[in-house]
């Protein structure tokens, strides 16, 4: 039975066909080379990009994160809009996807068991692109489907990178505590999801393609960019200070809860290195510190990602 799509989103992407190709040489002293060729393994790569939004950003985040179907009541809210994210480090627990590809009008391919194997969220406010993400991923072989009913698109909340905000915490202090207020330039959240794929043999019928993943040990990385009024996040750095650090974006009031708006948020656990100089406007110093995600021993984790949104269920 082909899976019906239960999303579509305003993302452009692709899929392409991969193999692995055996060729056997010849030797006999002419100048042919090869004899004959095989595909010995099969297997699709896939990517999507644009704005992410935050009504769809929790399908995207049950591929990266872990599996979450409702949300949560936010504080001072009242009704489950609030989506949190944090890694599960005991299991491999994220969502695969049976993703579509094509032109309605020529051809539809599908490839059954995708898997994300790394994103990057992007917000920079020296721009004027919303907030961006990138994800790539691997599935299984294309194969030609008949034309799918598309479900409706849900157009999300656009997210501006001017409506950044960060909280830099240290010591006893618990994360969210101490806003940096007008510095944060830009952010980036990155992590590669370290997924493997098996080809184990299974037989005539086995297409050639993996039957099993598997996941090894995995962090995540924030790049900051902060104007440079004052030294205060370079001596965060030069001390070796262990940062609590968040960084949200948020878009419009959300009317059927008053008080609460719209965000895509992460926390990241970890010191600052990696600095490297930069200009902003061509008049002020910029710093650019990354940290890479450290587990911390009170949440338990190194990371995490939140969405707030009029979306309480998938």
């Amino acid at each position: 039975m082909i899976p019906v799509p239960t999303h579509s989103f305003y993302l452009g992407g692709t899929i392409q066909q991969a193999f692995d190709v055996y060729r056997k040489t010849i030797t006999d002293g002419t100048l042919e080379l090869y004899a004959s060729e095989t595909i010995t393994r099969k297997w699709s790569e896939w990517q999507v990009a644009g704005a992410i939004d935050t009504y769809n950003a929790p399908f995207w985040f049950n591929m990266l994160v872990k599996p979450v179907t409702t949300g949560v009541a936010p504080p001072g809210g009242t009704t489950s809009r609030l989506w949190t994210f944090t890694p599960i480090v005991t299991s491999d627990v994220q969502k695969s996807a049976t993703l579509f590809f094509g032109d309605p009008n020529v051809q539809i391919w599908q490839a059954a068991y995708s898997m994300a194997d790394a994103f990057t969220i992007t917000s920079d406010a020296t721009g004027t692109d919303p907030v961006m993400i990138e994800i790539n991923g691997m599935g299984q072989p294309m194969t030609k489907v008949s034309d799918p009913v598309v479900p409706t698109r849900q157009v999300g909340d656009a997210l501006l990178p001017t409506y950044m905000q960060c909280w830099i915490d240290t010591g006893a202090a618990v994360i969210g505590t101490t806003e940096v207020v007008s510095r944060l330039i830009s952010a980036t959240l990155s992590a590669d999801l370290t997924r493997t794929r098996k080809f184990l043999p299974g037989g005539p019928a086995s297409g050639l393609s993996f039957n099993r993943t598997g996941v090894g040990k995995r962090a995540a990385t924030s790049t900051l960019r902060f104007e440079v009024p004052d030294t205060a996040e370079w001596d965060l750095m030069d001390a070796g200070t262990p940062c609590k650090v968040r960084v949200r974006i948020s878009g419009a009031p959300i009317a059927a809860d008053p008080g609460q708006y719209h965000y895509l948020q992460w926390d990241i656990y970890g010191i600052m290195a990696e600095p490297s100089w930069g200009e902003f406007e061509t008049t002020n110093r910029t710093l650019d510190v990354t940290i890479t995600s450290t587990k911390d021993a009170t949440v338990g984790y190194s990371y995490a990602l939140y969405v707030q949104s009029n979306r309480t269920t998938l």
